[in-house]
């Protein structure tokens, strides 16, 4: 969560900073926050659908203005000098009452098109930070002047693994490559239903690290599956500080296009299959983020469509990118825009 590495640097910069994390209904979400060491207050949220729900009229006249007059209490009472909103929906009540009790808003967008909470909170900041430096073209003229590119912030720490501990968390040999295969933080089905098909045919080649998500656990179909694999197959529901020995390990990474994901995997300089959640769910974000990213480099980063995804396609795709090794990167080049954020918001 790039929002707890900002915070990290704010503090490290001025000791005596107050943070308050605003944030949604999800225990999951407050209990990363708080072992960060954050204070965190939640708001009542909702989002607009890309498709007729009765639930888009409930979060859209209920659950979005209790969230606004939540967010005014919040704000009133702890007197921010500055709010900083990264996107999402659950920022929309924040940045409107916020501006509503003038404080000075910096919003950052971390695709490479811009979603509708940026669009809202676009109107009311003082300073637009961007990840893409084309995303500026999404924005009105007027606009513009406030648009600073920064890049995507990641966490410091994801940097400092350890091949030993990867090795030892995994049980896993120098023999075989490693395919880390991830869908964010709660998981995609797609990617584990394609990935669980493919196993026969990799496990012979390749070591497979899963992250499957929350609840989406191969456990729940076969103990078996997973006990007669487990010299070659490791499945985790999530990862925390374990994640860094991982990507330390790692030959070939499996990921969706998340602006995030994309951040973290990119200073390791190892091929990437990408896998964007289709356009059919979404304003095509994830789409855009994989183009761009794989501009950056041609030959280690592969795109394969949601709507494409099978066992042959996903296994071809590895069997083409473990010819590839790795690139050389100075990986401290990629904390600056974490840097770069605490300082402007230290600043304003």
């Amino acid at each position: 969560m790039p929002n707890i590495a900002i915070a990290a640097e704010i503090k490290k910069r001025k000791h005596d900073a107050k943070l308050l994390y605003v944030g949604s209904k999800s225990e999951f979400e407050r209990k990363l926050i708080s072992e960060a060491g954050i204070d965190f207050k939640s708001i009542s949220t909702g989002k607009v659908r890309r498709y007729f729900a009765i639930q888009n009229i409930i979060d859209l006249f209920f659950r979005v203005p209790l969230g606004f007059i939540q967010s005014l209490r919040i704000i009133e009472s702890f007197k921010p000098d500055v709010i900083f909103s990264k996107g999402g929906f659950v920022t929309v009540p924040v940045v409107l009452a916020g501006a509503l009790l003038r404080k000075k808003i910096i919003i950052h967008e971390s695709d490479s098109n811009l979603g509708l909470a940026t669009r809202v909170a676009s109107k009311f900041a003082y300073k637009i930070l961007t990840s893409y430096e084309d995303t500026i073209k999404g924005f009105p003229r007027r606009l513009q002047k406030k648009i600073i590119h920064v890049g995507t912030p990641i966490r410091p720490e994801i940097l400092k693994g350890s091949k030993h501990e990867g090795y030892a968390l995994t049980g896993f040999s120098h023999e075989k490559p490693v395919v880390l295969a991830m869908g964010g933080s709660l998981g995609a089905m797609r990617i584990n239903n394609v990935l669980w098909a493919s196993l026969s045919k990799l496990i012979p080649q390749y070591q497979i690290i899963h992250i499957c998500g929350h609840q989406k656990s191969a456990k729940s179909l076969s103990n078996f599956l997973i006990e007669k694999l487990k010299k070659n197959y490791v499945e985790y529901e999530y990862v925390g500080k374990e994640l860094k020995h991982f990507y330390a390990i790692a030959d070939i990474v499996i990921s969706r296009g998340g602006a995030n994901s994309l951040a973290e995997i990119e200073p390791f300089g190892m091929p990437a299959i990408i896998i964007p959640l289709s356009a059919k769910y979404t304003r095509g974000d994830q789409i855009e983020n994989a183009k761009d990213f794989k501009q950056k480099d041609k030959r280690r980063y592969k795109i394969i469509e949601d709507e494409k995804l099978n066992s042959n396609t996903l296994i071809e795709a590895i069997k083409d990118l473990s010819r590839i090794g790795k690139r050389a990167t100075c990986r401290e080049a990629y904390l600056r825009p974490v840097s770069d954020i605490a300082e402007i918001l230290l600043k304003n």
